[in-house]
């Protein structure tokens, strides 16, 4: 078996473990949802053998681009214990807005990606009706 083979089951036994069901979308990406926010697991390679899990959540889409969105991204992200605010620009000028993180897979445990799910769900709950109010654009799942 290969280590992404290895990291990918790892990862869908601790999330399933933790919260009973989880999805498998398109991409082979692992998600839970808690209230507007839903959680993505990505497992990739990272070096020749070596696995890196990606852990985000889609905030909000299609926020107006601004100096104040720029400035509150890079003024926010002291606020987290686990993730940062990720920016990514649409040709259209538009701003989708991500909260991510990025753990090792091959030394992953369940309790490390347990927390880093838990905080970060709680944060993204928070922050994607936050900025959706202060920037535009619509929240990833309406609840």
């Amino acid at each position: 078996m290969s280590a992404i083979e290895i990291t990918r089951e790892k990862v869908q036994a601790y999330l399933t473990d933790i919260y009973g069901s989880i999805q498998v979308d398109g991409d082979g990406d692992f998600s839970v949802q808690r209230g507007s926010a839903r959680m993505f697991a990505r497992v990739q390679d990272f070096g020749e053998n070596e696995t890196l899990v990606t852990v985000f959540t889609p905030l909000v889409r299609g926020a107006k681009t601004s100096a104040d969105l720029f400035e509150y991204v890079a003024l926010s992200n002291t606020r987290f214990i686990f993730g940062r605010l990720e920016l990514s620009v649409s040709e259209d000028g538009t701003a989708d807005i991500f909260l991510a993180h990025n753990l090792l897979g091959d030394y992953l445990d369940k309790d490390e990606l347990g927390y880093v799910f838990v905080g970060m769900l709680g944060s993204a709950d928070e922050l994607d009706n936050e900025i959706a109010e202060q920037f535009g654009g619509a929240v990833f799942h309406a609840e």
